[in-house]
């Protein structure tokens, strides 16, 4: 029975030493210019941001090009109209719209080749407060929990995001500075503390 295994596992090696990559192409006839991808979403509880890019081909290792010097706006069937400021490297945002709840909102784009672009109306929906926040700490990470409710329940899904600051310390404390005339080492200052630092960053 051993003998017979440690054949089987022999041809199952050089079988797949054998194995071979097959070619795939691509059933789809990108155009030129490739497609216009959107990114972003309409918000009325902060910036509403939309990215522009353009997909490239197959098989292609570049990264996607941005969509640059177009037009966007976001419309309510209510007869508002809200023009996003470009920001450069195919983002375009605005800050944050006084949305109506009782009004649905679409996006609508103008490129510079002059194509237009129109999604569909959606309607706005209000976000409940939060209930509660909680985290855990684990070993690949920081967890972060946000509890809400909705009493009419009128949104079920949520999408959290937040902006985080973090404290750290270096391994040693450095109160000395060193420099090329005597004293060779003075006393730092507390305005060049080195030792205590602050990060700012984004949630994903």
């Amino acid at each position: 029975m051993i003998r017979r295994i440690k054949i089987f596992s022999l041809l199952v090696l050089v079988g797949l030493q054998w194995q071979c990559k097959d070619k795939y192409t691509s059933p789809y006839n990108a155009p030129v210019t490739g497609y216009l991808v959107v990114e972003g979403y309409i918000t009325g509880n902060g910036p509403t941001r939309f990215t522009l890019s353009r997909t490239v081909p197959l098989p292609n290792n570049g990264t996607p090009l941005p969509e640059t010097k177009a037009k966007l706006q976001v419309e309510g069937d209510n007869s508002s109209v809200y023009l996003l400021i470009e920001l450069g490297n195919g983002v375009y945002s605005i800050d944050t719209l006084p949305l109506d709840p009782a009004a649905k909102y679409r996006l609508r784009i103008h490129t510079a080749g002059n194509k237009d672009y129109l999604s569909d109306y959606t309607p706005f929906k209000l976000t409940p407060a939060i209930d509660s926040i909680s985290w855990t700490a684990k070993g690949d990470g920081l967890y972060i929990y946000a509890n809400t409710h909705d009493p009419s329940n009128a949104t079920r899904y949520y999408q959290w995001q937040y902006d985080e600051t973090w404290k750290y310390t270096s391994a040693e404390y450095a109160n000395g500075v060193y420099q090329n005339s005597p004293p060779f080492v003075v006393g730092r200052p507390p305005e060049d503390q080195v030792y205590t630092c602050w990060k700012n960053g984004a949630s994903l």
